[in-house]
């Protein structure tokens, strides 16, 4: 152990060496992703450790860890690892050009990964947040119970924006035939909500109604991952509500640029290597100048 590099920001710093074996203790910071053959982790360290020393990290990087489906672990949980670390490479896509995942990653202070690490268990969650993830968990499980496959992985892309359960080749076929943007969240799946909830909750005062609203959206926000299309789409319907809750007209082009400018103030980094904050933004800017005209 040694003062000395370990990513950017590490307050306790440990020199990288891609054949030692490290040892954390920390928690699972957001929901287990799903893939084909594996299951990934997003891991923030809060303790390291070996046989002689234990050290605080104080920062929040993280790290990916990749592991087996069948890994019981969830949102939240505090486990410990020992492994190896792997620094994230840049990639080609299968029109040969390059993506920028080293940068990707960086915007959300993620420099490292771990491939089937030992994993144990040192406790379970029990937030408001895990709860959340759990409800999704068990609601999906309720989809692929009662729906055959694929039209199950269809519900929970176009309702939770879960893209990754469609699997390789359905997302594949998706693509090809333009219609990816149907399990894809955006503001879409926010109208839904907050039309939802203004609807369902007719008998009470506007003001409570709109209020409820925004919780709804904020509970759903959180639900699907906080994506940065949800995160974009959250801020533009909470900037309407308090429109009309303080009685002032809404103008569409300010309350995009609103949430743009909010987001960017709390991760700059995203203006450049967050394609979907670009294409979100982009996208939703075009859509409004060819409905407007201006």
């Amino acid at each position: 152990v040694s003062q000395s590099r370990y990513g950017t920001d590490f307050k306790t710093e440990i020199i990288f060496d891609p054949k030692q074996t490290y040892n954390f203790i920390g928690e699972i910071v957001a929901e287990p992703e799903n893939r084909e053959s594996s299951k990934r982790l997003l891991f923030q360290p809060k303790e390291y450790f070996d046989n002689t020393t234990t050290l605080k990290i104080n920062s929040d990087e993280k790290i990916i860890i990749v592991t087996s489906l069948s890994a019981p672990f969830n949102y939240g949980d505090k486990i410990s690892i020992s492994g190896k670390l792997q620094k994230p490479e840049n990639f080609e896509s299968d029109k040969g050009i390059e993506f920028d995942y080293i940068h990707f990653l960086s915007k959300e202070k993620i420099f490292y990964q771990s491939y089937s690490p030992q994993i144990k268990l040192v406790k379970k969650d029990n937030s408001a947040i895990g709860f959340l993830f759990k409800f999704k968990k068990k609601f999906m499980e309720a989809v692929n119970e009662n729906l055959p496959s694929p039209q199950a992985e269809l519900v929970g892309g176009i309702l939770l924006g879960l893209k990754s359960s469609l699997g390789q080749q359905l997302e594949l076929d998706f693509r090809r035939v333009g219609l990816v943007h149907i399990v894809v969240l955006s503001g879409y799946n926010i109208t839904i909500i907050s039309v939802a909830i203004l609807a369902v909750l007719f008998f009470l005062p506007l003001t409570l109604r709109l209020l409820t609203g925004l919780f709804a959206i904020s509970i759903f926000a959180i639900l699907v991952g906080g994506g940065a299309t949800v995160i974009r789409a959250g801020i533009m319907s909470a900037v309407a509500i308090f429109g009309q809750i303080f009685h002032k007209k809404y103008d569409v082009n300010r309350a995009l640029f609103i949430a743009g400018i909010i987001m960017l103030f709390l991760n700059p980094n995203i203006l450049i290597y967050d394609p979907s904050f670009q294409l979100s933004f982009l996208a939703t800017y075009g859509l409004i100048i060819i409905v407007t005209g201006k």
